[in-house]
């Protein structure tokens, strides 16, 4: 999570200072992408 954030950073601080809703839409996809990755990892662990 926090390498992430420290990703959005280097990408562009401009995006976190000025637009929350670029930064709210992008943490959004990565929760997403996070959720089916673990959905993903307890169906091959079953």
């Amino acid at each position: 999570r926090q390498d992430f954030i420290d990703q959005m950073q280097v990408a562009g601080i401009d995006t976190i200072g000025g637009d929350p809703a670029a930064l709210s839409t992008a943490l959004q996809e990565e929760s997403r992408r996070v959720a089916v990755a673990a959905k993903r990892a307890n169906l091959k662990a079953e």
